[in-house]
Formats: C-alpha cells, structure tokens, sequence
C-alpha cells in the first residue's frame, strides 16, 4: 500500500511540475513560433508566417481565449 501511494504522490508531482513548466514556457514558445504577444501576452487572432517544412508554404496559429468556453470547434 505504501508503494501505491508513492508512486502516486510521485505521478502527482510530475504532472504539476510539467504543468508549471508549460504555463512559465508559454510566453516563449509563442514567441519562437511566431504568434504576436504584446506584454508577454498572447495576441488574439491569427498569425501566419512562411514555414518551409509546409506543404503550402505557410503556417497559420489561432489564438482564441474565452475563459467559459468548454470547447472550440473550427470547421
């Protein structure tokens, strides 16, 4: 029983350092992939920009934020 409960606190903390991780990465990434960010926030809408290894030539991110939603679809 012991085992079992370290491994889980062990699998807890694993997933909440790689979720702090993301969230302080974020502003970075953005950045390196080419979405536009205004004071270290991501800039809504979307951003296309040459990308050699696509097929059409061009990569297209979409940043869309709403805090109620429970899902996004695009079609």
């Amino acid at each position: 029983m012991k085992t079992k409960n370290r491994n889980l606190k062990s699998l807890y903390l694993f997933l909440i350092t790689a979720l702090l991780m993301s969230v302080f990465a974020l502003p970075v990434c953005a950045q390196e992939i080419g979405v536009k960010v205004e004071n270290g926030v991501k800039k809504e809408g979307v951003t296309i920009r040459p990308d050699q290894n696509s097929p059409t030539g061009f990569t297209a991110t979409f940043v869309y934020k709403n805090a109620t939603a429970k899902s996004v679809q695009f079609y």
